[in-house]
């Protein structure tokens, strides 16, 4: 009988042994200040339910923000110097109340190339896990200096809304090692999708689990994390047992609101979409 260990993101798991980069994390931040970003929707440290955290205001498109320009008042955004994401993934730790996608923005400011992925949230006002996937999606070296998060209100929905930010974490690529049929993983393991926007809304998939099955009889996520939702896990891996430990961080995310349709990587898409959707749970073919 399989059985997952759910256990919620932890930053304080072993970084060395696990390859994470923290990239922000608010838990050291001091209450009251805006810590290192940008002067953008108000952005402020505070404790939302016990959490230490970034509260940011943002508007609905369309609203009319005094002293700001158009595209502050829906992003936060901030600074860091040459970070390398060109075979790397980021999970963005957001609570938000109403359903959109999150868009992701890398900026090489030297430059002024921008890449863009976006994520959906179901809104649901709970702590979500966020994935994008950036892996050879970063040209010349994928060095970057500065990132944007915009999570914007759609049309006919409130007029503000508080967000929170918990913490922004990069992960290496994930690795394995296979002895005696049992595939010993390390680092973070996802299953799941992405809209880049940087090459016109366009679709793509991934899973790390793919073409590496073959001849397994146990998977060892010990010193591993997975990104994802169970029912995914279980569809890949089928009747192959997972080892886990207590230290473990299966990090399973909420599935998506069965009220809207989306495309096989998660985004939302309208009633005049062409090709698989996800309506109610299932998969449908819209022509």
């Amino acid at each position: 009988m399989k059985k997952i260990f759910i256990i919620l993101f932890a930053v304080a798991a072993s970084l060395a042994a696990t390859a994470q980069n923290i990239l922000c994390d608010c838990e050291g931040a001091e209450i009251g200040s805006q810590d290192w970003w940008w002067d953008r929707c108000q952005p402020v440290i505070v404790e939302n339910d016990g959490v230490k955290c970034l509260k940011f205001t943002i508007w609905r498109e369309g609203q009319g923000v005094p002293g700001a320009q158009d595209w502050e008042k829906n992003n936060i955004a901030r600074g860091f110097s040459g970070q390398d994401f060109s075979s790397k993934r980021m999970i963005v730790r957001l609570r938000k109340s109403t359903a959109t996608n999150v868009r992701l923005t890398l900026e090489k400011i030297n430059s002024g190339e921008n890449y863009t992925i976006a994520k959906w949230h179901d809104g649901k006002d709970e702590w979500t896990n966020l994935v994008y996937d950036f892996n050879g999606r970063i040209a010349d070296g994928g060095v970057v200096d500065a990132l944007q998060i915009y999570a914007h209100i759609e049309s006919g929905e409130t007029e503000t809304e508080d967000c929170f930010l918990k913490s922004i974490i990069i992960e290496q690529a994930p690795s394995f090692e296979v002895n005696d049929g049992v595939m010993v993983c390390h680092g973070s393991w996802a299953i799941g999708g992405n809209c880049d926007i940087s090459a016109g809304w366009q679709d793509y998939t991934y899973n790390d689990f793919s073409g590496k099955l073959e001849g397994v009889k146990k998977i060892d996520m010990s010193d591993a994390r997975y990104y994802g939702t169970e029912d995914d896990l279980k569809n890949t891996l089928g009747d192959i047992p997972i080892i886990t430990t207590a230290i473990n961080n299966v990090s399973i995310n909420e599935p998506q609101s069965k009220e809207k349709a989306f495309s096989v990587s998660g985004c939302k898409v309208s009633a005049n979409y062409k090709g698989i959707v996800i309506k109610n749970g299932r998969k449908l073919i819209c022509k």
